[in-house]
């Protein structure tokens, strides 16, 4: 049954954060509107962007639909071209006759359409134009993203009853969510990332539709797939991202991990995810990534196995080479930990392992990890009470030495800059790490006791 058209309706907060957008990007959108209107045709804003305006968050891409057809859009604008014109999307760089060279931020153009079969998973292999939003509506994810603003007359159109789900803080499909998920496999996805990004809640039999059209995943490309990963992993509850994704068991097609998997080791992920995806890290993605790929989760593997398995996992992926050297490095000092330990006693020296691991960018983070994944995994727990009664025997100012006399103290006590300089540096650091020097004193007596001995320039 085709929707009934429904009445645009004026909404204060849509229309006070449409107000309260920078000059510059309200300006283009204007500027398209009119020239549509003085062809007696009615254009909205859709998508996205009426979301964020909706829930006055920061608001992304303007996107624009109208019922007006591809050829009809370019012959209303000479400065745009077609970027997508068998879906009817126009990007409008400019108006005519016009002083300034174009718009700062282009406009994509779209016209009212109807889809019909995804055999690849993700384009339709039928699109049919149509005057009416009400049916541009339904091919459309969820109802978040099926609202419409008219920027002249600053109302909203909601076909699909987004709002209501919105005030009510959840996340609704348009139609049936089988439906939605077999268009494109990549809205299971976005369902974990807009479940974390607005804290809803997920609409009834959501998850459960999800879990059952895993399948989907397989027509979804690793660049779309690692894509999504990243805007979890950055956004603020990255934690619940994931919970989402392993109740509608998602994640282990994701990283390639068999069917036979230890289901204990994705339990024990989701169950450490809200800590292990808060520990402080230079780039949230590796800890994401390190959270999927390390098999250890399932149960204890060597060195070279856990290399080998994590590197495959993450392949799949397609990760950069960069994130995937600094998650296997993670992965290993995470379990080199309690292996620094086992000979040792508290009164002992710390190795240079130590120094070699903390000085890294991901160091401190691998030690973080390893409290949580050994304190909660009970084959390891014991193993790691001796590595934590061995680091607690050491001095924190041993440890994570806060006292070293910078390069800048060095260079303006005549030292010259150079390998010699990052050499001095790093001997402070490993005599500190080795407890040869305590305080801030003792560190320059040393300096300067090398830099004579070994005949260093000044």
């Amino acid at each position: 049954m085709k929707p009934e058209p429904a009445p645009s309706i004026p909404h204060e907060g849509c229309r006070a954060a449409w107000k309260a957008l920078p000059a510059d990007r309200r300006e283009p959108v204007l500027a398209v509107a009119r020239r549509l209107a003085s062809q007696g045709v009615r254009s909205w804003l859709v998508g996205g962007a009426v979301r964020d305006l909706v829930l006055g968050t920061p608001v992304g891409d303007l996107d624009m639909v109208s019922a007006a057809r591809p050829e009809e859009v370019q012959r209303f604008f000479p400065r745009s071209r077609a970027i997508g014109k068998s879906f009817g999307i126009i990007q409008v760089e400019g108006l005519e006759p016009t002083p300034e060279p174009g718009f700062a931020e282009p406009i994509e153009l779209a016209t009212f359409r109807l889809e019909r079969g995804y055999q690849d998973g993700r384009r339709p292999d039928h699109v049919e134009f149509t005057d009416r939003p009400e049916l541009d509506a339904l091919r459309r994810d969820f109802t978040c993203n099926a609202l419409y603003f008219d920027p002249l007359a600053e109302e909203v159109l909601d076909p699909t009853d987004g709002l209501t789900d919105m005030a009510q803080g959840i996340l609704r499909t348009v139609g049936e969510p089988q439906d939605r998920f077999a268009e494109d496999g990549l809205r299971l996805l976005r369902v974990a990332r807009f479940l974390a990004r607005f804290d809803w809640r997920p609409g009834a039999g959501l998850l459960a539709a999800a879990r059952q059209a895993r399948s989907s995943l397989r027509g979804v490309s690793a660049e779309r797939i690692l894509g999504e990963f990243q805007r979890m992993a950055q956004g603020a509850r990255p934690e619940q991202a994931w919970s989402a994704l392993h109740a509608a068991d998602v994640l282990r097609p994701c990283f390639q991990s068999p069917d036979a998997d230890d289901e204990h080791g994705w339990d024990l992920r989701a169950q450490l995810a809200p800590r292990w995806l808060a520990v402080s890290a230079p780039d949230p993605l590796v800890l994401w990534l390190a959270l999927g790929a390390d098999p250890s989760f399932s149960e204890m593997l060597g060195e070279e196995v856990r290399d080998r398995e994590a590197l495959r996992r993450l392949e799949g992926l397609k990760v950069s080479h960069q994130h995937s050297d600094q998650v296997r490095r993670l992965i290993r000092w995470l379990w080199m930990w309690p292996e620094l330990a086992e000979s040792r006693a508290p009164q002992e020296e710390a190795p240079e392992e130590v120094v070699r691991i903390l000085r890294e960018p991901f160091g401190s983070t691998s030690l973080d990890l390893a409290r949580l994944f050994f304190r909660e995994h009970a084959l390891y727990s014991e193993r790691w009470s001796q590595t934590q009664r061995w680091f607690e025997g050491l001095p924190t100012a041993q440890v994570q030495p806060d006292f070293l006399p910078s390069g800048r103290f060095w260079l303006d006590q005549g030292f010259q800059p150079g390998p010699e300089l990052g050499a001095l540096l790093l001997a402070l650091e490993s005599a500190a790490l080795r407890g040869a020097i305590r305080n801030e004193t003792e560190a320059q007596d040393y300096g300067r006791k090398l830099i004579e001995e070994l005949g260093w320039s000044r």
